[in-house]
């Protein structure tokens, strides 16, 4: 067997996790190219629901002005939200439509870290809570927490073959060397490293995946 390799400091981690997430971000961002402006309002509409329930006034507050002034904006909320009426005094709320959790990307730009975290827990509540509802039958089944990168928004030149960095040799190899490094060292590598690592391997096989679901 390999000899086991020393751990990583808590500072090597977190520049190896911070180096993974700037290329997931390089390698799938698409706020900026290929998205329209209405898949921009939806995008961060559903990025803001999947940290929880939240009226339309805090929607408002949180989302940006170029978001919120939108002339789709209220339509698009109503395609990915819910309204929940108060109980009682207070204002009512938007709740996430639950099919829409596949859409969740944790490594979403405008994303803290403890946003991200979050959104994670969230979504595994919500897979617990479906998995264990015997009345959401054989079509109630959570969605995978897949990457959906660049899936219906084409880049536009000269950004078009920025995909292909994900099949450089190089960084194929960064991210086997994570989880050999993974399975390798006595406490294994952190949590987010380890995502930021399979999630670039997710990446990778998204375009097959596309194509196999046409």
């Amino acid at each position: 067997a390999p000899s086991m390799r020393p751990a990583l400091t808590r500072s090597e981690a977190l520049l190896a996790e911070d180096a993974l997430r700037l290329l997931i971000s390089v390698a799938s961002e698409r706020e900026s190219n290929g998205l329209s402006e209405r898949g921009r309002v939806r995008r961060a509409l559903l990025h803001r629901l999947f940290l929880g329930e939240t009226a339309f006034s805090a929607l408002a507050e949180t989302l940006s002005r170029r978001v919120t002034e939108h002339a789709d904006f209220a339509q698009v909320l109503r395609e990915v939200a819910t309204f929940v009426p108060p109980d009682g005094g207070g204002s009512g709320r938007y709740r996430l439509r639950p099919e829409l959790w596949s859409e969740l990307d944790p490594f979403y730009a405008h994303y803290t870290h403890a946003d991200a975290q979050r959104a994670i827990e969230r979504y595994r509540a919500h897979a617990r809570s479906s998995s264990a509802s015997p009345s959401k039958g054989a079509e109630g089944g959570v969605p995978s927490l897949l990457p959906r990168a660049g899936e219906g928004a084409e880049l536009s030149s000269p950004f078009a073959s920025l995909p292909g960095a994900l099949r450089c040799r190089r960084l194929i190899g960064l991210v086997f060397s994570v989880l050999y490094y993974a399975a390798h060292t006595p406490d294994g590598t952190p949590d987010g490293l380890l995502t930021a690592a399979l999630w670039l391997l997710a990446l990778l096989y998204a375009p097959a995946q596309r194509q196999a679901r046409q």
